[in-house]
């Protein structure tokens, strides 16, 4: 019973990752009727209902699994996540600055928690939170560009292009991160280096 079980959870998250939330859920929903205090399996099923859109039916099961492990971490970001896709950013920070406090040194954690920090203008914090991902993971390229993103929104043009060049280096093949470069060189005037970067975009 055992092997049946993680075998079909793992074709729970093979459809996930396949992006069929809605097959995920359908399986997570199964094994979670099987084993309703399986706190992994209702996190999974959680995670996949708020991939499919129907935020209130996630955050269900996330409050399940955190009545089942309150200190798992991931209960709570994703909560928190779910809570972000619903627009509702303070219970989106609630939960995500208690997923930090169990797990203070996963980055992840903290990026999720500067984008939504981010979104509730208190910039300052967004930012500590990007510089603490970039210190931890020098090759992610998301933390760079969100930074970046934040710097030009205050005219802080030179580390913005710094930082966006970094991140066009770190993944030659992402058209995003040439475009947001030629778009941060042509704020700051450089037009020959936006034109360039543009160009570099284009034949991604």
């Amino acid at each position: 019973y055992a092997a049946l079980f993680e075998a079909r959870r793992q074709d729970g998250r093979y459809s996930l990752n396949a992006l069929r939330p809605g097959d995920a859920a359908a399986i997570f929903r199964a094994l979670s009727d099987a084993r309703p205090d399986h706190a992994g399996v209702r996190i999974e099923l959680g995670v996949a209902l708020s991939h499919a859109g129907d935020q209130t039916a996630a955050l269900v099961e996330f409050s399940r699994a955190a009545a089942l492990a309150p200190r798992a971490p991931f209960v709570h970001v994703n909560m928190g996540l779910a809570f972000e896709r619903a627009g509702l950013l303070v219970e989106a920070e609630t939960a995500m600055r208690l997923a930090r406090e169990f797990a203070p040194d996963n980055p992840a954690i903290a990026f999720n928690l500067a984008n939504v920090a981010r979104k509730l203008g208190r910039t300052q914090d967004a930012e500590k939170l990007y510089r603490e991902v970039i210190a931890a993971e020098p090759q992610a390229v998301a933390p760079r560009e969100n930074l970046a993103a934040l710097l030009l929104d205050d005219w802080r043009l030179n580390e913005a292009r710094s930082l966006l060049r970094r991140a066009e280096e770190i993944a030659p093949g992402d058209a995003a991160a040439s475009f947001n470069l030629a778009n941060a060189e042509r704020m700051a005037g450089a037009l020959p280096e936006s034109i360039a970067a543009y160009e570099r975009a284009l034949v991604k």
